[in-house]
């Protein structure tokens, strides 16, 4: 004879009774089955009786606990056990008509109906996902962390690494809702555009005007110092400015000559001819040409070979002295 406990006894239970009455169990994972010997079962069958019975009280015990134990949780988990019971028309594992159900016949209602209605039917719905009430609490967290303000010394902004980073185009906001103002400096910012020196030299001449009036002014001051240290400083300075406004001359004639060029070549464009580009070498002699040109009027071209004289001999000199 056969007796099928489904998801009732413990092995144990079953191994201790099985051995005491040269039974054999199988044990199909949530499933039982004890098989009693033919000469046993002819012999005793009422030691089968109460071996049933045995059983039949173990189980009774086990309903008690699950019934003590259901009664112990929230009102929530039972909401949700009483939806998962409701629907009357799919057997479950209590029912008392399925308990006693033998292994073969579960395992041909499971090839019939299929595995997703056999679980269903036998073991309930799974739980679901993570109620809303869970993510609600993390949510009112996130808000209620403080902030940093970005105007502060101390150290920049932590960032929860798990959080997910912003979208693009979502910037933080004031508390007035207007977009947080940033300082920024111009010099380094690329919504300010490019620098150009022709630009700023042909809009800003003025400056060297400046330069110049300052220089007159710094003379005098020369002039009427006694102080050693006054006297060097206002020497550096003199000199600083000279060179500032020569140096502002100098690329102020070099963009002449470059807008020069450049109106030349499209002078030539719009008559059909090949536009002329002078090489860099001979670029280069013509402009030492004129440099030369422009001391000799100056009368200070007798100390400038002079000064190139001494430079090419102290290279000349370092060569040697490296080569011995």
């Amino acid at each position: 004879s056969t007796v099928t406990f489904l998801k009732v006894l413990p092995a144990w239970f079953c191994l201790q009774i099985a051995g005491s009455r040269g039974a054999f169990v199988w044990n199909f994972g949530n499933y039982i089955k004890i098989t009693m010997s033919s000469s046993e079962n002819e012999s005793s069958v009422g030691e089968q009786s109460e071996f049933e019975e045995e059983a039949s009280d173990l189980e009774e015990e086990q309903n008690q606990s699950e019934d003590e134990s259901g009664e112990e949780a929230s009102s929530d988990e039972n909401s949700e056990s009483e939806e998962e019971s409701g629907d009357e028309s799919k057997p479950r594992l209590a029912d008392k008509d399925y308990r006693q159900m033998p292994f073969e016949d579960l395992l041909q209602l499971k090839r019939r109906i299929g595995s997703k209605l056999y679980n269903e039917a036998v073991f309930g719905k799974t739980k679901g996902k993570q109620p809303e009430e869970s993510k609600d609490k993390k949510q009112k967290k996130r808000k209620q962390e403080p902030r940093a303000d970005s105007d502060s010394d101390g150290p920049p902004e932590e960032v929860s690494a798990k959080r997910k980073v912003p979208a693009l185009g979502m910037q933080r906001k004031v508390k007035n809702g207007a977009d947080e103002q940033r300082p920024r400096d111009p010099r380094f910012d690329s919504k300010q555009g490019y620098f150009s020196g022709r630009k700023f030299r042909s809009e800003y001449g003025f400056i060297n005007e400046m330069r110049g009036t300052e220089l007159e002014s710094l003379k005098q001051q020369l002039e009427k110092t006694q102080d050693p240290a006054e006297e060097k400083r206002l020497k550096f300075a003199i000199q600083r400015t000279s060179n500032q406004i020569r140096e502002f001359e100098k690329q102020k004639g070099l963009d002449q000559k470059r807008m020069q060029e450049k109106q030349e070549a499209r002078k030539a464009l719009d008559e059909g001819k090949r536009p002329f580009y002078e090489k860099k070498n001979v670029k280069k002699a013509r402009e030492l040409v004129e440099k030369y040109d422009q001391l000799k009027e100056t009368g200070k071209l007798g100390k400038h070979i002079d000064k190139r004289r001494r430079k090419i001999t102290a290279k000349d000199r370092k060569k040697l002295d490296f080569e011995t």
